[in-house]
């Protein structure tokens, strides 16, 4: 592998509203109960049973990514109240590994935000890389949030 830019780059609403904040948190709540319901100690990915149970395998197309991505994400945040803080904080721009900007499209005002950064192929390690990877990991949180 060579050098190269890791990262996620999203376009989105200039500000996540408290409600749909809320709706982020109570998401991130049911696929994290699922999970842990489904995690019994046994050979079977709870991952794999949670996006199948709830109708998402494949739901970008790449079902092991998808499990791993519902993985980092459960792991990473206590709860759903957790998950939506620090998503807000990504979104302003909060992390060293974080930047935006501010543009109109359509006459509409958006805002752009990548998280990531330069690497020899490791998966990066910064904070905002990992909130943003916890919010792909679960389904349908983009589009609940208004975001690309």
């Amino acid at each position: 592998m060579g050098y190269e830019l890791i990262g996620y780059h999203f376009i989105g609403p200039c500000d996540i509203s408290k409600e749909t904040l809320d709706s982020l948190a109570n998401l991130y709540d049911s696929f994290s109960a699922a999970y842990r319901a489904a995690d019994n100690g046994e050979d079977t990915d709870p991952a794999d049973t949670v996006l199948t149970n709830m109708g998402c395998t494949g739901y970008t197309g790449f079902a092991d990514t998808d499990a791993a991505n519902l993985d980092h994400a459960v792991s990473h945040f206590k709860d759903g109240a957790e998950f939506a803080a620090e998503l807000r904080a990504v979104w302003g721009g909060t992390g060293r590994d974080v930047s935006y900007s501010i543009a109109e499209i359509g006459g509409v005002k958006v805002r752009a935000v990548f998280a990531g950064r330069d690497t020899w192929g490791d998966e990066p390690d910064g904070y905002g890389y990992h909130v943003l990877r916890a919010l792909v990991g679960i389904p349908g949180a983009l589009e609940l949030a208004g975001i690309h």
